[in-house]
């Protein structure tokens, strides 16, 4: 079973890379599905996220630095069929060698692992093109999330432009770009002059994250799991809007969203008709 790779990218701050990152990572366990999320980011932010402490001997770093296997790294988390690769400030060494650093976090090499794999989402440091570029040739698959207005969506180029360049080295369709993942969005009206100029282009994107307090206020460490609002916020509308792009990840954009309109147009779930008692004998 060959798992699918999708890298979170963007090139601007604050775009909720890694909050899509790993809301979407507990959807998709929640679905039954084995997920790894690979935490390339030296602030650790998506191994917090995760209810992991960093841990610089068990880290991507130290990957990176040779000094660790990719299958060594690996642990579990608090939530099922949810594993973790994670990353530590301590272990943030630079990439010197592009070649040793894409030999070394080769997803191949996790073909054999036990239980298999069905997603791997790789999370990315917004500061260091070169991590992102590599996420991009080691993934099969890429997503940018960005805020839900124009000025966002035009300081996207440069993400689309990287992306193009890596996919031109490749000498491929790979990585083949799922489409673009609008965060935070507060009103239908906000939305509108994204979508259509999108369509106008002939760029893909999923369904939009509406805004939650939770992920506008920024959190100290120690609370940053409150961002979590798939495990945090079950009865949130942005937690549903999780559920829904993580069934676009896995059904396609246009057949999840059929399923919607479907679930929407049935006012109740059909129930069997109650059973009438048997009447009690006069004798």
């Amino acid at each position: 079973m060959t798992p699918r790779t999708i890298a979170f990218i963007s090139l601007t701050p604050g775009s909720g890379k890694t909050t899509a990152c790993a809301n979407l990572a507990v959807m998709l366990a929640q679905m039954k599905h084995r997920v790894l999320v690979v935490d390339l980011d030296p602030q650790a932010q998506a191994t917090l996220l995760l209810g992991t402490a960093p841990e610089a001997k068990r880290s991507t770093g130290a990957v990176l630095a040779g000094r660790q296997t990719l299958a060594g790294i690996i642990q579990h988390t608090q939530v099922p069929y949810l594993s973790l690769a994670a990353a530590a400030p301590e272990a943030s060494d630079p990439i010197n060698s592009p070649a040793r650093a894409f030999d070394r976090l080769d997803f191949q090499r996790l073909a054999g692992h036990a239980p298999p794999f069905a997603f791997i989402l790789v999370d990315t440091p917004t500061n260091d093109d070169l991590a992102q570029q590599l996420a991009l040739t080691l993934c099969d698959e890429a997503i940018i999330p960005f805020k839900p207005t124009l000025t966002a969506l035009y300081a996207a180029v440069p993400t689309m432009e990287m992306y193009v360049h890596v996919r031109n080295l490749r000498e491929s369709e790979l990585p083949d770009f799922l489409g673009f993942l609008p965060m935070a969005v507060s009103s239908e009206r906000e939305m509108g002059n994204v979508r259509a100029k999108l369509r106008q282009n002939d760029l893909p994107y999923f369904s939009p994250i509406r805004r939650c307090q939770r992920l506008r206020q920024p959190l100290p460490a120690n609370r940053l799991q409150r961002r979590l609002i798939a495990l945090t916020g079950p009865n949130y509308a942005a937690t549903a809007d999780f559920r829904q792009v993580a069934r676009e990840i896995v059904m396609g954009a246009e057949a999840a969203r059929q399923v919607a309109q479907w679930c929407a147009m049935t006012p109740y779930p059909m129930a069997p008709r109650p059973r009438r008692p048997r009447p009690k004998p006069y004798f």
